[in-house]
């Protein structure tokens, strides 16, 4: 079958095989979601998993060079559940790359002693906690990645800034970082998926790996059921506008961005095609408009927003040339306009919309790693729908410009104050775009 199939289904670990039958090459994804119980519970916890990547990364990375000579890749992350591991290239040697990784991240697991284990030397950590320090210290030095960073913030419950992160580990020692992250591996509840060339059986050894890893680590029961995962909350955002100015962190930054949130509410296919289809729609006058005929510059877009679980718009400007009010009236001067266009559309133009949306949806994978990213990317956020774009290309075709209409009235048009939304709005530093930049020092930005 080209449907992902369980080969191991229990509290520690939820694995999935897809024998590759379409590139036939001698080439292998295996990727795993370590779902950790103490993820998000503080921003030192949080601080600390990304020391703890950036620290086995450090640790392996003569073994990462050596592997990536033989064309096999291997990545390390954190996310909102934990920790992401991915490695990928020639099968033949992928699983011995992928058993030192874990291995070496394992030890960290039911670790008392607060030193650090076997392999890892005081100058490592010192040298990963200055490096992340300064990462900290560096975030958000862009107004769009400044911009990004603050929206997420505002409709995530659980969010922390890079000044937080700065402060939480500003004294850290090796005591306090091990004690923390041994109480952030004590519970963790693993889903992988293994794909391309490999078997049943070779996709067995791996669970057997994995689990063998696992159970060696801890004393006890130390798996983590599903409905004990890190808890996800995305604020229901109330029936109006939230604007929110921030300055830009560089002093010399020269660009003021703005970004418009709209929320539409929680995932299902209608709606999820619906605002695809939006968004295809406005994408390209969105663009024609702002950025080429009003010369604002730089950087115009229109997407649509998955965030766990909850789907929206997001408009974003950068520009050099406009200050933060001009930014956000043009944007919603374009919003009330487009209605009109939107509703003078001929069928013909609106069927065009919908055909091109659906071939981009059913456009076949170009690589094995596209084909193992669309399966993950179900498997990451809990939807299990493993053909979601032939079910949303099913629900495309029922959809009339009437309702387009409609949705647009109910979810984006600027005269509907029921729409619920969040304005970001970053402030530069000097130039054109700098007007009316309130009186804060760039040092001061909270972040």
């Amino acid at each position: 079958s080209h449907l992902p199939k369980l080969v191991s289904n229990t509290n520690e670990l939820k694995l999935w095989h897809v024998q590759d039958r379409v590139f036939k090459r001698p080439v292998a994804e295996l990727r795993l979601q370590l779902n950790c119980a103490g993820t998000n519970q503080s921003v030192l916890t949080n601080a600390c998993s990304d020391l703890l990547v950036n620290l086995v990364c450090h640790n392996l990375s003569e073994i990462s060079y050596m592997a990536s000579m033989c064309e096999i890749g291997s990545s390390l992350s954190t996310n909102d559940r934990g920790l992401s591991m991915r490695v990928h290239g020639f099968n033949d040697k992928l699983m011995k790359l992928f058993v030192i990784m874990l291995e070496t991240l394992l030890k960290f697991r039911n670790n008392d002693t607060k030193k650090l284990p076997d392999g890892f030397t005081k100058q490592s950590f010192d040298l990963v906690v200055e490096n992340y320090k300064r990462a900290c210290h560096n975030s958000g030095m862009k107004a769009g990645n400044l911009a990004s960073s603050v929206r997420v913030r505002c409709i995530c419950q659980k969010g922390y800034s890079g000044r937080q992160k700065l402060e939480a580990i500003e004294n850290i020692d090796i005591a306090t970082f091990t004690t923390t992250i041994s109480s952030f591996l004590d519970k963790i509840g693993v889903e992988g998926l293994h794909m391309g060339n490999v078997d049943v059986a070779t996709a067995n050894k791996a669970k057997d790996a994995i689990l063998d890893l696992l159970k060696k680590s801890c004393t006890g029961n130390c798996s983590l059921p599903r409905k004990k995962y890190a808890s996800q909350f995305v604020l229901k955002l109330p029936p109006k506008t939230t604007e929110v100015t921030c300055v830009a962190k560089n002093p010399t930054e020269k660009n003021a961005a703005v970004e418009v949130y709209l929320q539409v509410g929680k995932d299902n296919t209608k709606d999820r095609v619906m605002v695809d289809l939006l968004t295809e729609i406005m994408y390209e006058p969105l663009y024609d408009q702002i950025r080429t005929k009003d010369q604002f510059g730089y950087d115009v877009s229109c997407d649509s927003r998955w965030t766990n679980g909850v789907i929206g718009f997001l408009f974003s400007v950068v520009s050099a040339v406009k200050n933060v009010e001009e930014i956000g009236d043009r944007i919603k001067r374009f919003l009330i306009e487009f209605r009109q266009t939107l509703a003078d559309m001929t069928d013909e133009m609106f069927m065009g919309h919908l055909v091109g949306l659906a071939k981009e949806k059913l456009n076949m994978f170009n690589s094995l790693s596209e084909a193992t990213g669309s399966l993950w990317d179900e498997i990451r956020d809990g939807r299990y729908i493993w053909e979601a774009d032939r079910e949303e290309v099913i629900c495309l075709k029922t959809i009339t410009k009437e309702e387009t209409l409609k949705a647009y009235d109910k979810w984006i048009y600027p005269e509907n104050r029921k729409i619920g939304n969040v304005i970001v709005r970053v402030v530069a530093s000097e130039g054109p775009a700098s007007a009316a930049r309130p009186d804060i020092k760039c040092e001061e930005a909270e972040t």
